[in-house]
């Protein structure tokens, strides 16, 4: 019996439990994963795009062996998951989240309709993708039993990823590159707790380190990834289309230990607060060390875009003076955290819109996938962002690095600082707050929807709002813009007027 529902825990009970995954079999593209081939340069690798259509089946394996032959038979048009379906269907259909509106009974690959199975067992994926360092099977295993004694005695089952030992011949080209441990959880619904304490444990164990990305962003990484103790992930475990000559060897599965399944809550307590305060401690000063190369990779992302996004505004129709300035105020704000309307995002379907189109069409945009904005190659390009458009500040919420929220905001209007006219300058501001949707008078009084609640503008807080979302300048005796602060009595008078 599948139970992905918590108020039928007593299943586990029952003497014919079993544990089941979930395989799913590709249609369009025609493989998952990877492909090889030989060309000009050697070795030449490609990922295949995400399945859009295919169908799903549940399927049992409740023992170390059953594991191995299942596992076994997965082939590079399958991917194996540990969640299953929600309606508690066997098999069926499996389409993209937007066609399963028109295909009635079909189901997408989403946590709207796959889960962990709460109060079953579960198997538990844990995925070793080494960046630098490549542990050995025996390495590996015994780091587990480091933080997780319980798995010496427990069933597991190792093999290596379905990117490794990539033959021409008999010249190994590519040998062990990601490694799995499978385990079998006796309760499904206690998979996301024992992935993030086991995470911190490894941490504590010194197997945890800070990632740099593309952009700068410092990222936790530990031993194995994170993603796979989340509802409706994919193990590309059926290994790879190898064009001739190449072939893949990978051999069999390893039965690590064919013992009971793993009882996740007593194996993986919780950390005491002591130890949640060393774990912190920890992170926080990878991070710091990790700083210095944060901040040259932050100043490369935005060297390596200053030119090409300039280019664009100038083909657009900015004045060339004013786009390399409007270019390093938008990147250097995405870094921030607050992508602006002149930043481009790519779409799940490959489109490449801009933030301000996304505002001027927040219906049609409104729930749609897109590439992290930041970092748009993460995962090979999957779709981790998700536009979010109604509310007071619309927001793109990306699963990168266990969830980072980007602000979204029209580009800053210009201004100009004119002599005598700074009545003029304090009613155009007014004009341009009226529009902004987080920013409204309550009781005669100026206050902001931030931080999670409704906040009181005051001077300061006025200041910073409108020194960040308006672009103020003046013109130099040589006809040039030339940036300013916005002086404190236009915004003495500002206030007056939203207040008043």
């Amino acid at each position: 019996m599948i139970t992905t529902d918590t108020t039928k825990r007593a299943a586990i009970q029952s003497p014919a439990v079993q544990c089941h995954v979930t395989v799913f079999t590709t249609t369009n593209p025609k493989s998952l994963g990877k492909t090889f081939k030989l060309g000009m340069k050697g070795l030449e690798k490609s990922t295949a795009g995400h399945m859009r259509d295919g169908t799903f089946q549940v399927r049992c394996s409740s023992t170390a062996p059953e594991l191995v032959a299942l596992l076994s038979s997965v082939n590079t048009d399958q991917a194996l998951s540990a969640s299953l379906p929600i309606n508690l269907s066997t098999s069926g259909q499996i389409v993209t989240k937007d066609a399963a509106e028109s295909r009635p009974g079909a189901l997408s690959r989403s946590k709207d309709c796959f889960a962990f199975a709460v109060g079953q067992p579960c198997l538990i994926t844990l995925d070793y993708d080494p960046k630098d360092e490549t542990l050995s099977r025996h390495q590996l295993w015994a780091r587990l039993q480091d933080v997780c004694p319980a798995v010496a005695g427990s069933l597991a089952v190792w093999w290596c990823s379905g990117s490794s030992h990539i033959y021409n011949g008999d010249t190994e080209f590519q040998g062990l590159r990601g490694q799995r441990i499978y385990l079998i959880a006796a309760d499904g619904g206690d998979i996301v707790r024992f992935g993030e304490v086991l995470a911190k444990r490894l941490w504590l164990n010194g197997h945890g380190r800070i990632e740099i990305s593309a952009s700068g962003a410092k990222l936790d990484r530990g031993l194995f990834d994170a993603a796979m103790f989340q509802p409706a992930r994919l193990d590309f475990i059926g290994g790879s289309v190898c064009h001739p000559p190449l072939s893949q060897r990978r051999g069999a599965p390893v039965i690590l230990s064919d013992g009971a399944w793993l009882d996740t809550k007593v194996a993986m307590p919780d950390l005491t607060a002591t130890e949640e305060a060393r774990y912190l401690a920890a992170i926080d000063d990878a991070k710091a060390a990790a700083e210095p190369a944060a901040a040259a990779a932050r100043k490369s992302w935005v060297a390596n875009r200053i030119e090409g996004d300039v280019a664009r505004l100038v083909a657009a129709g900015c004045p060339a003076d004013q786009a390399r300035e409007r270019v390093e105020r938008t990147l250097n704000s995405a870094l921030a955290g607050t992508l602006m309307g002149d930043f481009e995002i790519t779409l799940q379907d490959g489109k490449v819109v801009t933030i301000g189109e996304v505002l001027d069409n927040r219906e049609r945009y409104h729930g749609a996938l897109c590439l992290d904005p930041l970092n748009p190659s993460h995962r090979g390009g999957a779709a981790d962002g998700k536009l979010y458009l109604f509310g007071a500040v619309p927001t793109i919420y990306s699963f990168d690095d266990g969830g980072v929220v980007y602000r979204l905001r029209r580009q800053p209007m210009r201004l100009y600082l004119l002599p005598g006219c700074k009545a003029e300058l304090a009613s155009a501001i007014v004009q341009w707050l009226s529009g902004e949707p987080d920013v409204f008078t309550r009781g005669g009084v100026l206050v902001q929807v931030a931080e999670g609640g409704v906040r009181t503008v005051r001077k300061h807080r006025l200041s910073h709002l409108v020194g960040s979302r308006v672009a103020l300048y003046r013109r130099s005796d040589k006809g040039q813009d030339v940036p300013v602060d916005i002086p404190s009595d236009v915004i003495d008078q500002v206030a007056e007027l939203v207040g008043g």
